[in-house]
């Protein structure tokens, strides 16, 4: 009898590509073996940041809890020359129909767009994982909003520059909403960046009523680490809008009253900048009423 061959799997000294994943997890798939194994060496750890200017990371706790659009109201709030970088991959961008002029690809995967004083980029290839993104293309104005547009447990799990942001102590804005399911998903967010950053800094943007309009049950699916925040005044209400619900962000300006309460926002991210006072109808503060 033939004795069986014995295969043995050798850590590569670089990364992964991608399509060699893809190989070798259809070849698990199909029941058979190639004489060439595919082992996932430790991932490189990228840093970036913008040369010059502030930095603000946005991260939604959820799909569809309008992350994007916050970050978007945050351009227009700050009324600083800036730009937004969304790192959702490309079927799945909030921001595609957001900018008033495409000015193309700005190389290394990326497209660019404008909207007034602000600057939109939005990745141009798929990236399946965190890890996949690229780096960032290099831009000279005053205010960089990124939008990680991925779930916080995928982002944590991979050593990129994407995960560098959320670990940093850079300002982090968290996204969610005034439902049961939508704080207790923040709950977790917060309870899994904890073990990563001081998450008594972060600030929250809560898509809904005011927060003394909460509902019982609603309010009662606060846990502790968000009640924390809420009693230093780091929650803040983001108001709904119908169009906005129904259209996404588009060339439109944004409603006054979401941008208002983006405005009470980045004063608590950036307690130091030279920012408008959020004027408007709609107050975000709990307890508070229209003026």
């Amino acid at each position: 009898m033939t004795p069986p061959t014995i295969r043995t799997t050798r850590t590569p000294d670089r990364p992964v590509t991608v399509a060699e994943l893809k190989r070798a997890w259809r070849s698990l798939q199909s029941g058979s073996t190639n004489d060439q194994a595919y082992a996932a060496g430790p991932a490189r750890a990228v840093a970036w940041r913008p040369p010059r200017g502030r930095l603000i990371t946005v991260l939604g706790c959820g799909g569809g809890v309008g992350a994007s659009t916050t970050a978007l109201a945050l351009t227009e709030a700050t009324g600083a020359r800036c730009r937004l970088i969304e790192c959702a991959p490309p079927a799945a961008s909030g921001l595609a129909g957001a900018s008033t002029a495409e000015l193309g690809d700005s190389g290394g995967g990326w497209r660019r767009g404008s909207r007034d004083h602000v600057l939109i980029d939005r990745t141009s290839r798929s990236a399946l994982t965190p890890g996949d993104l690229p780096i960032p293309p290099e831009s000279d104005v005053d205010l960089s909003i990124v939008d990680v547009a991925r779930p916080a447990e995928a982002v944590l799990a991979t050593e990129c520059w994407l995960r560098e942001l959320l670990v940093s102590g850079e300002p982090l804005l968290l996204v969610t909403t005034a439902t049961m399911p939508g704080l207790r998903r923040l709950e977790t967010t917060l309870a899994l960046l904890a073990d990563h950053r001081d998450v008594s800094h972060c600030v929250v943007a809560v898509l809904g009523p005011r927060l003394a309009r909460w509902p019982r049950p609603v309010r009662h699916s606060t846990g502790p680490r968000t009640n924390a925040l809420e009693e230093t005044g780091r929650l803040v209400a983001i108001p709904c809008d119908r169009r906005l619900a129904v259209t996404g962000p588009d060339t439109a300006p944004l409603p006054s009253a979401v941008v208002a309460a983006a405005a009470a926002t980045a004063l608590e991210l950036m307690p130091t900048a030279d920012l408008p006072s959020p004027a408007a109808p709609f107050s975000a503060r709990k307890g508070s009423t229209p003026s």
